[in-house]
């Protein structure tokens, strides 16, 4: 669960940055995670639903989870694109370098979380089987 926060805040993170080098009208870091939390009710229910059926499944639902998963960060990517791109944007900054420059941050940003807690995830799944 905690990994959850911390790749919400990651990816949250990233698009609150792309935001502030796209958008001429700037929000600040409380008010833009308030509006990227309205986002959040979906992911935050099927994170809710991965832990139980993990819980009480096994493997027999492992489809399940992963189809939960997938659903989650596909929410959450689209959230995040929603904070960057929905305050308009600079003279002369095109809607396609945003979303380049979106898709970039998130890669670093995802790939940074993978190298700190890879490890730890992939033992304890280690440990599972």
């Amino acid at each position: 669960m905690v990994l959850f926060f911390v790749i919400n805040i990651a990816i949250f993170s990233a698009g609150y940055f792309a935001q502030r080098v796209i958008a001429p009208k700037q929000q600040g870091y409380l008010q833009a995670m308030t509006e990227y939390g309205r986002y959040l009710a979906l992911p935050v229910f099927f994170s809710a639903a991965i832990a139980i059926l993990g819980l009480l499944g096994g493997l027999a639902v492992s489809w399940i989870l992963m189809i939960l998963m997938i659903l989650s960060y596909s929410i959450q990517s689209i959230a995040m694109y929603q904070i960057a791109l929905s305050h308009g944007k600079k003279a002369g900054f095109d809607s396609l370098y945003s979303i380049l420059l979106i898709n970039v941050l998130l890669s670093i940003v995802i790939g940074l979380i993978v190298a700190i807690f890879g490890g730890s995830v992939f033992t304890m799944l280690e440990n599972l089987f």
